[in-house]
Formats: C-alpha cells, structure tokens, sequence
C-alpha cells in the first residue's frame, strides 16, 4: 500500500491553500484534487496512509503544534464546514454524544454582521454576506473538557474528515483556510469581505 509521510501531507495541505487560490476553488476542491495526482483515490484514504499515524488521523502538522498552545476558553464553541463537505450530514440524525448541532442562528448573525461591516456594498452575489451564507454551514459544538484548540479541530476532523474552515470562540475567530491563525471578530469580519471582494473582482 502506497504511504506518505507527516510532512509529505503537511505539503500537500499547504499547497491546496495555493491551488485554492489559484483556481478560485474551495480548499476541499483542492485536497481533493491534489491527492489523486498524488495517486490516491481521495484525500480521505490519502489520509489514512500516513506512516506514521498518530492520534486523530495522524494529521500532525507545524500548525497543530500551533494550536495546542492556544487554550480553549470558557463558552460555546461554533465551527463552520464548506458546505460541499457538509451537504452528505444530516444533522438530525447526529448522535446526541456528538455534542453537534447545526446552528442556523449562528449563520444569520455572522450574515447580519457582515452586512454591517458592508453597508456600502449592494446585497447581491458578491456580498460578503452572500459568500458566506451560500458556502457555510455552522454547528455549535459541546466537548467535556477541551484543553486546546487542536483537540477542537481534531474532534472535527474526527467526525467529518474535513477541517473546520472557521473556529468562533467568544470574540475570536481561527481561520483554517489559511493559517489557522486567530483574529478579534470585528477585524475578521473586515478581512473575510475584502478578501472576497478581491477573488471576485
């Protein structure tokens, strides 16, 4: 059986961030797409051939490492899915073990915010808050006892075999379709429109 080493998929998942935004496509797309020229049948089984598995997939990587140092805080937890990896779940069949909800209130008020962050901008097909409601489904998430953020993004990745793209912990929001890197909620609201605004254009 084909294998790959940690840091070979370390690679390849920093090169579908590039493919990403090279095609204008979602990261899945870019996973996806990567791990059959790599050879695989899908980045799922490219997953499961990691020499060297460790806890959760064996997805170790330079940003894990990152996200263990950032503690988990008191308070709900919300996570989004693109929602090409998330359409296969059905949420109310979710085991209530899981601590998984889908939270369509969530979703309108991050849409809402957007829409205020922009209120010059026409509310059509390239709003921001169009972008993100048609691409995101969030969930709220109830773990016992989180240490970090990895064991957050780990049990996600458990559950759906996807990374979270968005992490919202009180007023802070970890963006996974990039670094992984965490911002002050009003700030990634700013970014996340003007990010959109130049793909699109």
């Amino acid at each position: 059986m084909k294998t790959i080493t940690n840091s070979q998929l370390e690679d390849l998942r920093r090169a579908a961030k590039r493919l990403k935004k090279d095609l204008g496509i979602t990261h899945s797309e870019a996973l996806e797409r990567l791990s059959k020229e790599a050879g695989f049948k899908d980045y799922h089984n490219l997953q499961k051939s990691v020499d060297d598995p460790r806890p959760y997939q064996g997805l170790v990587s330079s940003v894990d490492d990152e996200l263990k140092r950032v503690p988990v805080k008191p308070g709900k937890i919300w996570f989004t899915l693109d929602i090409k990896d998330a359409d296969v779940y059905d949420h109310e069949t979710f085991p209530k073990r899981w601590g998984i909800k889908e939270d369509q209130a969530k979703l309108n008020a991050v849409i809402n915010d957007l829409v205020k962050a922009f209120p010059n901008l026409v509310r059509d097909d390239t709003h921001p808050s169009f972008e993100f409601g048609n691409w995101q489904r969030v969930f709220s998430l109830s773990i016992a006892n989180p240490k970090n953020l990895l064991d957050v993004v780990s049990y996600v990745r458990e559950i759906f075999r996807w990374d979270p793209v968005y992490v919202f912990q009180q007023n802070t929001v970890y963006d996974f379709s990039n670094d992984g890197a965490g911002k002050d909620y009003q700030s990634w609201l700013k970014e996340f429109g003007l990010k959109e605004a130049e793909e699109f254009f």
